[in-house]
């Protein structure tokens, strides 16, 4: 199961990129395309930079999925931070058990802060 979870997501990015990609507005590409432009010209200098901002968006929401889904599947008895909490608690290690609820916390709220500075560094790029 734990084996799976890579290629989970990776099918999961993978076809919300190519939705990004079939979304892209077709001006730039087909701007550049009437210009003369090879398909490698096409997709990096219009589909990525069209694109790259949308797909980090998914990027960082199924990064964040995954912390919370860990904690979950920990709960449940897998070996994570949620099996952790659930261990501390049953111990009576409440100290432990803030520890690693706080270091879930900081999993999530770092995912969200690179998020955030990565989207305000391609705006403004």
């Amino acid at each position: 199961m734990i084996q799976d979870l890579p290629q989970h997501n990776t099918g999961i990015l993978g076809k919300l990129t190519a939705e990004v990609v079939e979304n892209v507005d077709t001006r730039a590409p087909a701007a550049l395309r009437g210009l003369g432009a090879g398909r490698l010209t096409i997709v990096t200098a219009a589909l990525v930079p069209l694109s790259l901002p949308r797909f980090l968006l998914y990027f960082f929401y199924r990064w964040e999925t995954c912390v919370r889904e860990s904690t979950v599947l920990g709960m449940l008895g897998m070996a994570s931070l949620g099996f952790r909490i659930v261990e501390a608690r049953a111990g009576n290690a409440y100290d432990e058990m803030l520890f690693f609820v706080i270091c879930g916390m900081i999993l999530v709220l770092l995912g969200d802060l690179i998020s955030a500075f990565v989207r305000h560094y391609l705006r403004h790029a």
